[in-house]
């Protein structure tokens, strides 16, 4: 299917059989109970009468866009357009103004869902919850993270920038931070040692060509520290809601290690006592194929 084409659905979803413990269970046991009860087995919260009636009134609605919701579309659809102008994947999709209108008719949708007389943020937190799903199904290649990473690896500085940001991630969401919120910040060599982690490589590479782009604005000169660098990344994805910022940052994280440990960019401590400074590699040259 062409672009064109494709950037006519709302939403598209990349059918895979993924295998997973639970979900076969649930999956098994639901097909077990419909051959041993029937329709008995199934019991919806509204009857058939009362959820035509329920559809027949939301179709009914015209929500209109608060000036929030606006500015969370806005926001959302920069992001999205920054993200595609970065990305690896192959252009089988493209971010364009339909898209725009894709996540205002999403909008409108979750509204009358909730049979609201107003698209609230809440409602578009909804709509780009799907979209990105959407999105992020059409690109199944995945790069794995700190895998072999160790404890010992781990550098002081690495984890105070961690520990750092996620205090300004609860200072912006208006929580203070507590002793308890700083010290069981995950730092980049404890999770990998829990378990595997791995992103899409299309959100790999978008954050890789951030970096790279930033590094290469600021100069050797205005060098930024690993604290800086995210911080201003967490800045660019700011439509994100605080859970997916909490999970973006530990993955920026990981990939800043990551492209230290292949050699893309360095961290140097030219002054003692002064935090460590993110440099490009001299002899990394960005892959402009990747954007």
């Amino acid at each position: 299917m062409t672009a064109p084409i494709m950037s006519r659905f709302d939403l598209m979803f990349v059918i895979v059989d993924d295998t997973g413990e639970d979900a076969d269970f649930a999956i098994a046991d639901q097909l077990l109970r419909l051959h041993r009860h029937g329709g008995m087995a199934v019991r919806p919260p509204l009857s058939t009468e009362d959820f035509h009636l329920y559809l027949r009134y939301a179709r009914s609605l015209t929500p209109r866009l608060t000036p929030a919701a606006s500015q969370l579309i806005t926001a959302a659809y920069r992001d999205l357009r920054l993200q595609d102008s970065l990305s690896n994947r192959s252009k089988v999709y493209r971010v364009t103004t339909r898209l725009l209108e894709s996540m205002i008719r999403m909008s409108e949708a979750t509204a009358k869902l909730f049979l609201s007389d107003d698209v609230q943020p809440s409602h578009v937190e909804v709509a780009l919850e799907l979209m990105r799903q959407s999105l992020s199904t059409l690109d199944m290649t995945e790069v794995e993270l700190a895998d072999n990473l160790g404890a010992d690896q781990s550098s002081t500085a690495e984890q105070t920038a961690t520990t750092t940001v996620k205090q300004e991630l609860n200072t912006t969401a208006g929580a203070a931070p507590t002793e308890e919120s700083a010290s069981t910040v995950e730092t980049p060599s404890t999770t990998a040692q829990q378990r595997r982690v791995v992103i899409t490589a299309d959100h790999y590479f978008s954050i890789v060509n951030r970096i790279v782009a930033r590094l290469q604005t600021l100069g050797e000169e205005n060098a930024p520290t690993r604290q800086e660098l995210v911080s201003w990344y967490l800045e660019q994805v700011r439509s994100l809601n605080r859970t997916q910022l909490e999970t973006e940052l530990r993955y920026v994280d990981l990939v800043v290690h990551k492209m230290i440990a292949e050699g893309k960019v360095m961290e140097v401590e030219l002054i003692e006592g002064e935090p460590a400074r993110v440099y490009l590699d001299p002899n990394y040259v960005p892959d402009i194929t990747q954007r």
